[in-house]
């Protein structure tokens, strides 16, 4: 059992490091990718820890942590 868990471990690992490779063909954003894009370019800028420290700080108000919140406040209103 503990060498089927460590191979799935090992395939989830490939699989991890072999998506960013096909997401991109010859390292080029494909026309999908546009969310993709914009979250790498935000994170370049440090915008998301900004959201993210305000949404931490909103959820706190509530009485909620951070992931309740998304699942309860934020997802619902996207």
């Amino acid at each position: 059992m503990k060498k089927v868990l460590f191979i799935m471990l090992i395939v989830g690992l490939l699989v991890a490091l072999a998506v960013p490779v096909f997401a991109d063909k010859n390292g080029n954003p494909n026309d999908n990718a546009n969310f993709g894009q914009t979250v790498k370019q935000m994170a370049a800028d440090g915008i998301i820890s900004e959201i993210i420290h305000e949404a931490q700080d909103v959820a706190g108000d509530l009485g909620m942590n951070l992931g309740q919140f998304i699942k309860e406040v934020a997802k619902p209103a996207l």
